[in-house]
């Protein structure tokens, strides 16, 4: 017989993906959702809020790029 080693290790890079693509695919579940059981005003604030919180990770993850950048830039 031949016998295969799955010399399989999992780093953290690749487990936090899996775990973003989780999340995305329970997002779209929840608007797709959404979409059959709320009005157009509920999802409207859903989808505002969701690109609000957005905005201000994307802010402050490259405020906090700029502080470690010697220039003061982050390119």
């Amino acid at each position: 017989m031949l016998h295969m080693k799955l010399n399989k290790t999992f780093s953290p890079d690749g487990i936090w993906f899996a775990i973003k693509v989780i999340l995305v695919f329970l997002v779209v579940e929840t608007i797709a959702y959404s979409f059959g059981h709320f009005d157009a005003g509920t999802i409207a604030m859903v989808v505002l809020g969701s690109a609000l919180i957005l905005f201000i990770i994307a802010f402050f993850n490259v405020r906090r790029k700029d502080r470690s950048q010697k220039n003061g830039f982050a390119i």
